[in-house]
């Protein structure tokens, strides 16, 4: 009945701002990640082969992210001016890849700072374009 009461010009939209939402869906689960998974590398039965981890190493997973985010929001400007909104926000998907490889083939810590790293590139590319891109598409009505 929902769908019925909307027309097709409407359904695209709201489509397209639910497509261009998935990233930060994404980027929530790898924000939401470190809670359950700092413990467990600074437990004895580490995954890492180096390891488990010590409390600097742990803040330094939570904190990486911060330089990630300025760089991705800084990145993310050059790229939205020469190609588009639309380029720019599926080019948010690389960084966001290459994290989630780090984080699964990583053998030690510093993987998992370079993925935080990539994930506050791709948040902060995410913060500054999804906006500007749902503002671009919807009716101004």
């Amino acid at each position: 009945m929902f769908l019925e009461f909307i027309s097709r010009q409407y359904r695209n939209q709201f489509a397209a701002v639910v497509a261009a939402n998935l990233i930060a869906a994404g980027y929530g689960i790898t924000v939401g990640w470190t809670a359950p998974i700092i413990p467990l590398l600074q437990s004895p039965d580490s995954p890492l082969p180096s390891g488990p981890i010590s409390t600097a190493e742990a803040s330094w997973i939570g904190s990486v992210m911060g330089f990630g985010g300025v760089t991705g929001t800084l990145l993310i400007a050059p790229i939205h001016t020469y190609f588009g909104k639309k380029v720019a926000l599926l080019s948010l998907a690389v960084p966001h890849l290459i994290l989630w490889t780090l984080l699964y083939l990583g053998d030690n810590v510093y993987y998992i700072y370079a993925a935080r790293v990539l994930a506050g590139i791709t948040g902060g590319g995410m913060f500054a374009l999804v906006p500007l891109f749902v503002a671009d598409i919807a009716d101004r009505r």
